[in-house]
């Protein structure tokens, strides 16, 4: 161990007794007067961002160990992780924004002191080192000295504007009249915007007056603002820009059900608050009605006992669905069309009728032949007896007997059996790919990848062989199958990762140079549905 490193771990150790030592009781927080009470939470936050900037400087170093030149050898793909903030979050326990704000903030604090370790001389930089926005080097600098903090970092980072791969573009170059972003500013204007916006964080007026600072929300506004009066020629690339990062994203909510993120282009943007003003203006004092459909409509809406929130996600979900029916409709209609054309065993000529068939071809199927259902794991006993309840599977949340029966009038079922001891019944395939039917039975059983940490569900995930195919003569038994996401499935077979079954239990058998000693790690099944057929195994074996 390292002389620097005994100081920074000594340090951290000291730093934490100290802390630990404040008090807690609550008598002793309510013995403080309103001055002292203020003064305190002003230290409290202080002390944060002192942490917060040695935080990041951490987060950076692993960012830089994980950065993506390195590949699978990188620190976090090693540890079994997709990127850095994984596995920041991991380590620190946080939510996955933290952790990206602690990344991002930590990636410009090591930029700024690698840009320090420059030899002025040579010019030489430390080894693997680029620095991607040299102009944000003073935010690095600010967070550093703990005055500024992640937040506030991760915001005029963002209102500026993402410079991907700009920085080390230009520095390489050595041209320091162009910053070489998506708009075409120079690096010294975005350095004078970066220190103006640090002013007003600093809470300075740049006279050396003091006024009030700001959140990092008024931050990032205002950082927005500074972007678009630096270069009002480019806000054509930058709507062209927010078409490119139009997205909907899936993440999960504390309480294990999903949560989409709708990120639309500027058009469909405002589209889509036209909708939601339409939707909530009986609510909100808008417009009379003269049409009387309307009229009846608006007070239907005025009168709802559901909540705004609630009235507008019915609303969203009903508009979906019409279009996935629609959808659905136009594909049976052009089904039937090529039906009726095949069964006539002749040729169709008639321009008119081809033009129909052509325009219906025209127009692009968006949901593909299967219709979008949710699936519902239940144990057969359950089913019968209509007691206990069904899982969703993808989240293992429990649902009601009702909504089980209900969600079989309009799927059906598919029976799976499985073992006294938990594994699925052989269904005797041994095609080199599996099966659907017996990708159906695995994510019954694993519920989803099951590499240790991993939160993906079985709609995500491929079957892999632990006997492999060609290497170890497998077969594709379900006995030898498990799910693993394609990023972990990749990480097993690059790493050298093994997986072995000793029964019905499967074993995670690490690489030496993550674990010398190569301990078996036990993968547990992200399956509720299967905790609750065992638990009744049990129950009925004790009786």
């Amino acid at each position: 161990m390292s002389t620097s490193e005994n100081i920074f771990t000594a340090a951290i150790s000291a730093a934490r007794a100290v802390v630990a030592g404040i008090p807690d009781q609550l008598t002793s927080v309510k013995a403080l007067e309103d001055a002292a009470l203020l003064a305190s939470q002003r230290e409290l936050s202080e002390l944060r961002r002192i942490v917060d900037a040695r935080s990041s400087l951490v987060a950076g170093e692993v960012a830089y160990r994980s950065r993506r030149d390195l590949g699978y050898s990188g620190l976090a793909q090693r540890e079994g992780f997709q990127n850095a903030e994984k596995l920041v979050q991991a380590t620190t326990g946080s939510t996955r924004r933290e952790a990206s704000t602690l990344v991002t903030a930590g990636t410009l604090v090591l930029d700024s002191k690698m840009l320090g370790a420059v030899d002025a001389e040579t010019g030489e930089v430390p080894e693997g080192f680029a620095a991607r926005e040299p102009w944000l080097s003073a935010v690095g600098v600010a967070v550093a000295d703990g005055w500024l903090t992640v937040d506030a970092a991760r915001a005029i980072r963002s209102g500026l504007g993402e410079l991907e791969g700009n920085g080390s573009q230009s520095r390489e170059s050595g041209d320091s009249d162009t910053a070489g972003s998506d708009f075409g500013v120079t690096s010294e204007e975005l350095e004078r915007a970066v220190r103006e916006l640090l002013d007003v964080a600093r809470g300075d007026d740049g006279n050396g007056s003091p006024f009030r600072r700001v959140n990092p929300d008024e931050l990032y506004r205002l950082a927005r603002e500074k972007r678009d009066e630096l270069d009002e020629s480019g806000i054509a690339e930058r709507e062209q820009l927010a078409y490119s990062q139009r997205s909907l994203r899936r993440s999960m909510r504390p309480n294990g059900l999903s949560r989409y993120t709708l990120d639309p282009d500027l058009e469909m943007s405002a589209w889509l608050d036209d909708v939601y003003d339409k939707l909530t203006s009986p609510r909100r004092g808008g417009p009379r009605f003269v049409d009387p459909g309307d009229r009846a409509w608006a007070d239907d809406i005025a009168t709802d006992t559901r909540t705004t929130e609630q009235y507008l996600h019915d609303a969203f979900l009903g508009l979906l669905h019409k279009g996935v029916d629609a959808d659905r409709a136009d594909a049976r209609t052009e089904s039937s069309r090529d039906a009726g054309s095949r069964t006539t065993g002749s040729r169709t000529t008639d321009s008119h009728s081809a033009g129909t068939r052509s325009a219906a071809r025209q127009t692009p199927r968006i949901i593909g032949s299967k219709l979008p259902a949710v699936r519902v794991l239940i144990t057969e006993e359950s089913l019968r007896t209509r007691t206990g309840h069904g899982r969703i599977e993808g989240t293992g949340t429990p649902v009601s007997i009702e909504t089980v029966e209900r969600q079989i009038c309009v799927s059906g079922t598919i029976p799976i059996e499985f073992g006294r001891d938990g594994n699925v019944i052989d269904l005797g395939r041994e095609a080199r790919l599996f099966t659907t039917h017996q990708k159906i039975a695995l994510a019954a059983r694993d519920g989803g990848c099951m590499f240790p940490g991993c939160d993906r569900p079985a709609s995500w995930t491929e079957a892999h062989h632990i006997r492999h195919w060609s290497r170890d003569g497998g077969n594709t038994d379900l006995a030898d199958g498990i799910l693993l996401c394609r990023h972990h499935h990749m990480l097993v077979h690059n790493n050298h990762w093994e997986i072995i079954r000793k029964h019905a239990k499967y074993w995670l058998i690490p690489p030496p140079d993550v674990d010398p000693k190569q301990h078996p790690r036990e993968l547990v099944t992200k399956s509720a549905t299967l905790r609750d057929l065992r638990r009744e195994i049990q129950l009925h074996a004790s009786a």
